[in-house]
């Protein structure tokens, strides 16, 4: 049997399987059939879509150099060391990042070590969606689950095709672990806002302003997410909530920021996060050509990461419209 004919045997087999789940599936609705059919199909794509990215790490050498620090703190040296103790590394972000990368330090080759790397990496990356999925799992309705799986394999397919979400899923980079705890600092106040896990309740808020300061230590650009949050709390009117957040969230930051300033030289702290990238040469002094240039992709960045967030706020008003009218 060659290569076509064994393709062509299994496309006919997923065919074949598909029809029958939808069949035996119970749903009346052709739309919902629909979907139903192109579940195992698109997670047999997802399956292997991910499964090839992780066997072409190290994709390039930023990859192995991302790691340095993470093996530096497994040697015993500071992640950010002066002259006088150490190596001084390359790294512009804050000391928790490398932390979950800590099982690449059990390789015994550099390769493996940046597969291991990159699998933590896209691990990382896509592990909010699958809390999102245990939301949906809280919606009694069958088709909820259905469509919400639908909606996170299309996200899968849309960070694959957009260039600044695919580089920080399939590149290890600090992006990775600091979106992440991003992420899971405000599912876990929607949760709460939500009373999905009644059980939880009372740990919610202070879990969300735990991972808002670590996401703040991974990547200092996330500064504003806890004014965001706050925000969000203030517009659903949850005034008692934005009291508990906000305490927590102080308390969180002296103890974590700390502990960080006992462990780390503070001195080297500010200079890798605030001082050198601030000397960094400045793009927009550049030609004017460049200028627009860059001013160009970054807007296209910029849109590329708020076209999910249009989608997902244009979809719930069509729904609360529906339920409402």
């Amino acid at each position: 049997m060659n290569i076509s004919t064994f393709v062509l045997a299994v496309f006919f087999l997923v065919l074949a399987v598909s029809v029958w789940i939808a069949k035996k599936s119970g749903f009346q609705n052709f739309l919902d059939k629909f979907v139903v059919f192109s579940i195992l199909p698109l997670s047999l794509t997802v399956i292997l879509l991910i499964g090839l990215k992780v066997l072409q790490f190290p994709l390039d050498e930023l990859s192995h150099n991302r790691l340095i620090p993470t093996f530096a703190f497994n040697c015993g040296y500071r992640q950010i060391n002066a002259l006088e103790t150490g190596p001084v590394l390359f790294w512009a972000y804050g000391p928790i990042g490398p932390l979950f990368y800590w099982p690449a330090t059990l390789a015994n080759s550099p390769t493996i070590a940046t597969m291991i790397g990159g699998v933590i990496n896209i691990t990382l990356f896509f592990l909010p969606l699958v809390f999102l999925c245990a939301s949906f799992s809280k919606i009694q309705r069958k088709s909820t689950l259905l469509y919400g799986t639908l909606i996170i394999y299309l996200c899968l397919f849309w960070v694959e095709n957009t260039t600044p979400l695919k580089y920080s899923a399939f590149r290890i980079h600090v992006d990775s672990p600091s979106l992440m705890l991003a992420a899971m600092a405000c599912i876990a106040v929607y949760w709460r806002y939500k009373n999905m896990w009644l059980k939880l309740n009372a740990y919610l808020l202070p879990m969300s302003a735990l991972l808002s300061i670590l996401a703040i230590w991974t990547k200092h650009n996330l500064i504003f997410l806890p004014l965001a949050i706050i925000t969000y709390l203030i517009l659903t009117k949850n005034y008692d909530y934005v009291k508990i957040y906000t305490g927590y969230l102080m308390a969180f930051g002296v103890i974590i920021s700390s502990a960080i300033f006992l462990l780390f030289s503070p001195d080297y702290l500010y200079f890798s996060m605030f001082k050198f990238m601030a000397n960094l040469p400045n793009a927009l002094s550049s030609q004017t050509n460049e200028k627009f240039n860059l001013i160009k992709s970054t807007f296209y960045e910029l849109m590329s990461y708020l076209v999910i967030y249009l989608i997902i706020i244009i979809i719930n008003i069509g729904v609360t419209l529906k339920i409402e009218g």
